[in-house]
């Protein structure tokens, strides 16, 4: 482990250059062990933003390979704050023998970096069917009738956002997911980003503390938590491939638990006197771990009260 991470301080990615990194990776095979990879490229990352950008790509990588040919992609859930179908208006229609795609979504994630947005939509009421009502489809980036609108959070900064639009968008078949999008696609999507996520921010975070010159008890502990944590990858990692395998939307408790386990570790460090606390830049990038704590924390106690129902 650690003389991987020292190649992987000596570098500096930028947002541009991790896309570049994912792009070699898409080109080989992503059934293998990539957790520990995603942590030594965290460790390689500029900022908090190329960190998640490697996380949230692993992520999207790993669940849309059937819809993607080794493109980048950002994928495109919610509206009026929200990813459940019942408050979307995106609407996938099938006219004049052909997909037709309208509406609005509120996020596209680094939409300089892209090749491809997978847009999840309700179908229209003709089409929907015992297979569910939504949908993922796939567009170009630059597809007629499709409207990117910048605009600025205050997190994150390095990754650009915008909002988008679709105007009766045309939607090759091959483009559009067979099965229900919500239960295949927006429920596991959840679990594989948190997973993948906080292990490249752990990764940066070890690089910071790594970096700096601050030595002690508190940055002896940090390091001993991490050599845990990087342990533990594999195994969870064969736990959430196998949920993908499965299709599987019930919790796995050893997951869960190592996906709580990384994130309270990287805020204890940022609230540690004499680590990290100091840089609040960081801490507002790290507000990124605060969304979708609900559904994490639903989804932990989930797999909690499985576990007990065997036992």
């Amino acid at each position: 482990m650690w003389e991987k991470l020292s190649d992987a301080l000596s570098k500096n990615q930028s947002v541009s250059m991790q896309t570049e990194w994912i792009q070699e990776i898409v080109k080989c095979s992503l059934n293998g062990a990539m957790s520990r990879r995603v942590f030594m490229a965290g460790a390689s990352s500029k900022d908090a933003s190329s960190a998640f950008w490697v996380g949230y790509q692993m992520a999207i990588q790993k669940l849309f390979s059937p819809l993607l040919n080794n493109e980048i992609a950002a994928f495109v859930v919610n509206e009026n704050k929200s990813s459940k179908p019942a408050d979307w208006v995106t609407i996938l229609e099938w006219k004049n023998e052909q997909w037709h795609l309208s509406g609005r979504k509120d996020f596209v994630t680094a939409s300089d970096q892209i090749d491809a947005l997978l847009v999840a939509a309700n179908l229209g009421n003709a089409e929907k069917n015992n297979l569910g009502a939504c949908r993922v489809c796939k567009l170009p980036i630059y597809a007629e009738n499709v409207v990117l609108d910048d605009f600025k959070l205050p997190i994150l900064s390095g990754l650009k956002k915008s909002r988008a639009s679709f105007s009766c968008v045309e939607v090759l078949n091959e483009n559009v997911s067979k099965d229900d999008g919500y239960i295949e696609y927006v429920k596991p999507f959840r679990l594989i980003e948190d997973f993948y996520v906080s292990i490249s921010l752990l990764g940066f975070l070890t690089r910071l503390i790594l970096k700096s010159e601050i030595k002690g008890a508190a940055t002896s502990e940090f390091l001993g938590e991490v050599s845990l944590c990087y342990e533990a990858m594999l195994s969870c990692e064969k736990r959430v491939n196998l949920s993908l395998t499965e299709n599987s939307v019930t919790p796995d408790f050893t997951v869960e638990l190592f996906i709580k386990k990384v994130g309270q570790l990287i805020v204890s460090v940022l609230k540690e006197d004499g680590l990290l606390g100091s840089c609040q830049a960081l801490k507002s990038d790290l507000m990124i771990l605060k969304i979708g704590k609900k559904a994490r924390d639903i989804r932990y106690q989930r797999a909690f009260e499985s576990v007990l129902s065997i036992t």
